[in-house]
């Protein structure tokens, strides 16, 4: 695994944390919730408010979204390092004959 590779893998392993804390969880949930709710409570035509708030709520998604993204690569990480052990593996055991 080289130091990029290294790097994203930790900082996978961080995510998989967060994503695993009830607290955490429940804080973003809320947080989307609040902000969904602000926007169907601001009047419609005040635009720049609506907006502000859909902006904020993206933003919170987009967090999120990096979040899931690198525990999935982390995953993905993880499956290839077995897979390549096993074909390790099987090397050998062709030494072996």
């Amino acid at each position: 695994m080289n130091e990029l590779e290294q790097q994203l893998y930790e900082r996978g392993v961080h995510a998989d944390s967060l994503l695993r804390q009830e607290l955490f969880m429940q804080t973003i949930h809320e947080m989307s919730a609040g902000l969904l709710e602000a926007i169907a409570d601001t009047d419609p035509k005040d635009s720049k408010t609506r907006e502000t708030y859909y902006y904020m709520h993206r933003g919170l998604k987009d967090v999120m979204g990096t979040i899931v993204k690198l525990s999935q690569h982390r995953e993905q990480l993880d499956h290839e390092i077995v897979e390549d052990e096993a074909e390790l593996l099987s090397d050998d055991d062709m030494l072996d004959l």
